[in-house]
């Protein structure tokens, strides 16, 4: 029998991640295919990560990582999710993504990626 509430899972994880509601989100992403996702699953996982730092949901950002999200992507301004986490003083989010990155090389690269006002995620 069809709740009320059909649809609520639909595909719309930045929303999920924007008000921190890990359950939804978790919810959201289980119910992905398995295989290649289509480009517009990337982005959106993607965009549902910078949400996450951007707002500080801790939660939220360490299953989309654990989902496959980008550390390395970059929105249309070129701020990445360790741009907004450090920005916003969300520190329990800019550890996860620090401790994501496998290697020395991989950190440098994201740490001195610079947005389109020339600013680093760790510029004063």
């Amino acid at each position: 029998m069809p709740s009320s509430n059909a649809g609520a899972t639909a595909f719309d994880p930045e929303q999920a991640a924007r008000d921190g509601d890990i359950d939804l989100l978790r919810s959201i992403l289980d119910e992905l295919p398995f295989g290649p996702e289509t480009e517009e699953v990337y982005k959106r996982k993607q965009q549902a990560l910078l949400y996450a730092a951007n707002k500080g949901h801790a939660d939220c950002l360490q299953l989309l990582l654990a989902h496959g999200a980008d550390t390395r992507f970059d929105y249309r301004d070129g701020n990445t999710a360790l741009h907004l986490a450090a920005g916003n003083g969300h520190k329990d989010c800019l550890q996860l993504l620090l401790e994501r990155l496998s290697n020395a090389h991989q950190l440098e690269a994201l740490i001195d990626k610079r947005n389109y006002r020339r600013m680093t995620a760790l510029h004063k």
